[in-house]
């Protein structure tokens, strides 16, 4: 599943991270990056108390259907 996430996931980012403006240029540039690799970009909002269970869900899904 490891390759997967690396695939397929940039990761989390909090709010307060925003604030950090080498964090959020780096969000910009690694997503126009994705995108001019052919590659679409999703956001999800997910609640805090089952991010796990749904990044979990999302990622076993992703791996079912590219088996």
């Amino acid at each position: 599943m490891e390759g997967l996430k690396n695939e397929y996931f940039m990761g989390w980012l909090k709010s307060f991270e925003l604030s950090n403006p080498d964090v959020r240029e780096g969000w910009k540039d690694r997503a126009f990056a994705e995108e001019n690799a052919g590659f679409d970009v999703i956001v999800f909002r997910v609640p805090k108390e089952r991010a796990s269970d749904f990044i979990f869900s999302i990622e076993k899904m992703l791996q079912d259907r590219t088996k």
